[in-house]
């Protein structure tokens, strides 16, 4: 469903579908995974959250963004209305992607609870991101945040500005951004998957929008989008098992400091003065997923990836594929690899050898 947003004519509503299919946690790893830790797998307690939508309603009529606290899966949660909502009623699309990010059963990451929702304009605007204030963009003690919605301002100079203001909170505050892409094969728009520092997703059927377009000398054209897949129908319903994926790995990394190792830095702090250690921080947490991706599937709930990089129009200058990115997430496979432990490099021993 295609939505108009009150800033942005040009954001769309990802569609996000609530058909019963087979359960895609099989698929990505976290049977596996839950099979072998037990009671002690991690699931995203003590990560906050933001969820940002695009409004439902009309255009021209007061926004509905926000998911209903009110279902079985979403009880208990400390949902937080950022953008103001004076309509009084819940958006679908933003149940199901909750129910998908952070819910009691549909998600990998059931432990979240504090969710920061806002409306996706308010969100790029005065309530977080302050683009066209001058200032800073805010900071939250949230450490990952969903976006499943896309678009542009028909405007490469303002597009850049969203760009680089993301990518500097990702970098500054430790605040990973898992974001959707298009749902069909053509060129993506620059919103928010056009950012460096994002998790672009896209689906395992590799039906998805492709490339970044060309806004400035930094933010140009031809790069991979997707950066990984999940195996659901829509973009929308793909992004929130990476984001609940990065949830999880976020806690495994926060919850055992011995996992970070480096000889001279093991933490850092954000500007909400959060301790984060290297196993939690956002470039090591977008590599373990990148990393730990299928390239090849056998998926009960989606479409297999069989031909990864198989034909030449597929394959991008960095190894990936057009299509598929990385590949299908696999949160068994990264979830070791965090677990692991930092490895450092001769090099990084202090020895001076």
């Amino acid at each position: 469903m295609r939505v108009q947003l009150l800033i942005i004519p040009a954001i769309v509503l990802l569609s996000c579908s609530a058909a019963a299919v087979a359960d895609y946690k099989d698929d990505i790893g976290y049977t596996q995974l839950e099979s072998e830790l037990g009671i002690n797998i991690p699931d995203g307690s003590g990560v906050a959250v933001t969820q940002a939508e695009a409004s439902t309603a009309g255009k021209g009529n007061p926004a509905v963004f926000l998911p209903d606290d009110g279902v079985a899966e979403l009880s208990g949660k400390n949902i937080t209305d950022r953008g103001g909502s004076t309509t009084g009623l819940f958006s679908g699309h933003a149940t199901s992607v909750a129910k998908t990010f952070y819910g009691d059963n549909s998600s990998i990451a059931p432990g979240v609870s504090t969710i920061n929702a806002y409306l996706a304009d308010g969100w790029l605007q005065s309530h977080f991101l302050r683009f066209t204030y001058s200032g800073q963009p805010y900071f939250l003690p949230d450490r990952i945040a969903n976006h499943s919605w896309i678009g542009d301002y028909s405007n490469p100079a303002a597009e850049s500005d969203v760009l680089r203001r993301t990518d500097w909170v990702v970098d500054t505050d430790e605040f990973i951004h898992c974001v959707g892409i298009k749902n069909n094969s053509s060129a993506n728009q620059s919103l928010l998957s056009g950012a460096y520092n994002v998790i672009a997703v896209g689906k395992s059927d590799g039906v998805n929008g492709f490339g970044t377009p060309q806004l400035d000398n930094d933010y140009v054209s031809g790069r991979t989008r997707p950066e990984m897949v999940a195996p659901k129908p829509t973009s929308s319903s793909a992004t929130p098992v990476v984001a609940a994926a990065a949830a999880l790995l976020v806690e495994l990394g926060n919850s055992n400091p011995g996992l970070s190792t480096d000889p001279l830095v093991t933490v850092t702090t954000n500007r909400n003065n959060d301790t984060i250690f290297n196993a939690e921080r956002s470039e090591v947490i977008k590599a373990a997923l990148m990393a730990g991706a299928d390239r090849a599937t056998s998926n009960s709930s989606s479409a297999d990836i069989t031909d990864y990089r198989g034909l030449p129009v597929n394959q991008t200058i960095n190894g990936l594929d057009k299509r598929f990115g990385a590949g299908q997430v696999n949160i068994y496979n990264s979830f070791h690899i965090v677990a692991a432990g930092e490895q450092n490099s001769d090099e990084d021993d202090g020895s001076g050898s």
